[in-house]
């Protein structure tokens, strides 16, 4: 297997050579598509490429919320710029594609409360069942402007099990469960059953020895108070998060939960992170679309990658972390605010409630 970490203008100049060399299929699941200059482009390319058979799949966030802006606030819907894109977007989604591009929304059906946070939140392209991209980059101008990252793989094994994640997902049968293959471990969350699932991921951090770096810009319990009893045992913890978070709760929620613990806080100072990465003991890499947020541990369709391959934790840390360690900034001491957490445990009980499970963690 042949693999590549690819920042967001390396990853589009890649995807554009691949769709244009594509012959059979190429299938592309991602939460956001806008018609903005991304969008367009991406249309452009998957009508120019000799594939014979074109699919996007998006999520229907994609119909409300347009450039990180929920479109029905007044302020937006007077914004004419934003509305008439949001406008073209909606043009798309009616039409469903082209000609030539097959376009369809995916949705949870349980019922309308779940619209918005059962969000089909994966990002994954399969290219003539040969190639494969996953990460966390969404087709929309905004997000190619915030730091990011897609993993190339040149895998039929990897292509074929995301292939297969695409096809339940056309279909709205959202798949739950892992799969191996080619030294990687896939796990897929459907919404439904992810909390069993991310207990297997906190076990690679709960067991490291000697060191977590984790980069998310959107970090709750249960993983934070597994941070904290993992620094507590002298493991080196280190959580790299924008300080001009797009959310800013979940800014507040991390400082509030990392007060006097020994997890060491670092600023993204001038940019947003959108990345979700964590590398464990240098040997295991953890990648993909999942945030590690009360979200996406209840309700959204994730996909996450375990990696222990010796090469692409290599380039991820000459890379990404080895950069990003010397660009972030030390938080400092941290205070916490004690209505904050009464929220949070307010919130828990809320997403127990429509999920019909017990919260654990």
């Amino acid at each position: 297997m042949n693999s590549r970490i690819l920042l967001n203008t390396e990853f589009f100049a890649a995807l554009e050579a691949d769709i244009l060399s594509a012959k059979q299929e190429i299938l592309i699941q991602t939460l956001s598509f806008e018609m903005d200059r991304i969008g367009r482009r991406l249309l452009e390319l998957l009508k120019a490429s000799p594939a014979r058979h074109k699919r996007i799949l998006l999520d229907a966030y994609t119909c409300y919320k347009i450039n990180d802006r929920f479109v029905f606030w007044p302020w937006n819907l007077l914004d004419r710029p934003l509305r008439r894109e949001w406008q073209a977007t909606l043009r798309m989604i009616r039409t469903k594609g082209t000609d030539s591009v097959e376009l369809r929304l995916s949705r949870d059906h349980r019922s309308h409360r779940h619209t918005y946070f059962s969000a089909n939140h994966k990002k994954s392209i399969v290219i003539d069942g040969k190639i494969a991209y996953l990460g966390g980059i969404n087709f929309c101008e905004h997000n190619f402007a915030w730091r990011d990252l897609m993993v190339r793989l040149e895998s039929p094994e990897a292509a074929e099990v995301l292939r297969r994640d695409f096809s339940a997902s056309w279909s709205n049968r959202f798949l739950s469960g892992e799969r191996i293959c080619d030294g990687l471990h896939f796990f897929f969350f459907n919404g439904r059953n992810n909390e069993h699932l991310f207990q297997k991921i906190f076990i690679f951090f709960r067991r490291a020895k000697r060191s977590i770096y984790l980069i998310s810009p959107y970090v709750a319990p249960p993983l934070l108070h597994i941070l904290r009893q993992v620094a507590d045992r002298g493991v080196r913890v280190c959580l790299l998060t924008p300080k001009q978070n797009n959310y800013l709760p979940a800014k507040w929620l991390i400082q509030d939960q990392l007060s006097g613990s020994a997890v060491e806080l670092r600023w993204y100072p001038d940019t947003m992170n959108h990345m979700k990465a964590a590398l464990i003991d240098n040997e295991i890499l953890i990648l993909g679309s999942s945030n590690y947020d009360l979200i996406s541990y209840h309700f959204s369709k994730e996909l996450l990658v375990v990696c222990r391959c010796k090469d692409m934790i290599e380039e991820f840390r000459r890379k990404i972390l080895v950069p990003d360690l010397a660009a972030t900034q030390s938080a400092g001491r941290l205070s916490g605010r004690p209505r904050l957490q009464s929220l949070v445990g307010l919130v828990q009980q809320l997403f127990q409630k429509m999920n019909g499970r017990r919260f654990s963690g």
